[in-house]
């Protein structure tokens, strides 16, 4: 299985134009460079538990 690090679930506000590039840079001026987003995943909801903690293996199998 490949690691894949340093993805950003992205939801956007409703109305907002995101672009992705200017995301990537906005986070690389203000984090160590070995934190740099690689890659930008835009979802329209967080998959969430009954209890509304994130799912983090429903994100992961996403990539």
């Amino acid at each position: 299985m490949r690691r894949v690090r340093n993805v950003a679930f992205v939801v956007p506000v409703a109305g907002a134009d995101l672009d992705e590039d200017e995301l990537m840079a906005y986070v690389a001026e203000r984090v160590l460079p070995y934190k740099k987003i690689r890659d930008v995943v835009v979802l329209d909801a967080l998959p969430t538990s009954a209890a509304g903690k994130i799912l983090k293996t429903d994100l992961r199998s996403q990539l």
